[in-house]
């Protein structure tokens, strides 16, 4: 080999030694501050995962706050149906009473008319005359009826 090629060689060498030793020394140099880094990094990753964990608390408490107010919107809905409920059962059972007593009346009415017109056909026979027949209404209409005395009726 020639004495060049050795000297390129050794040249090589020297300089691939030199920028190991470089590299070498730059990260023993630098192996603290990257440590130092590493460090910080995992602190803020923490720092940001403890953010995200108050705010999820926060949320979760904000739902929980919202989920009771639900509940006691349901529970007045409840209430409020049931109060309804039971008033519209109170109104039904005053109607159904108000109606039996209407019916008892008007049956009371309907006996007090039959037993007058008994007794007017009786006058009426009585007298020597001939009673008018009596005719059902086949309308519901009360509009053609007259009464015979009005003073007599008493609401």
């Amino acid at each position: 080999m020639e004495t060049n090629q050795v000297l390129t060689v050794l040249a090589a060498v020297g300089t691939l030694f030199n920028t190991i030793w470089m590299v070498y020394s730059a990260y023993k140099k630098h192996k603290p501050e990257i440590k130092k880094i590493e460090v910080e990094v995992d602190s803020e990753i923490v720092d940001a995962a403890n953010l995200n964990l108050e705010g999820a608390k926060v949320s979760a408490q904000m739902l929980l706050d919202r989920i009771n107010e639900l509940k006691v919107d349901l529970e007045a809905e409840k209430k409020s149906r049931k109060e309804e409920q039971e008033t519209n059962e109170r109104i039904r059972r005053d109607d159904i009473e108000y109606f039996r007593r209407r019916i008892k009346d008007l049956e009371r009415e309907s006996r007090d008319y039959r037993s007058w017109a008994a007794k007017l056909v009786k006058q009426v026979v009585e007298s020597g005359q001939i009673p008018v027949p009596f005719l059902p209404s086949t309308s519901d209409s009360d509009t053609k009826i007259t009464r015979p005395r009005p003073d007599l009726e008493a609401d």
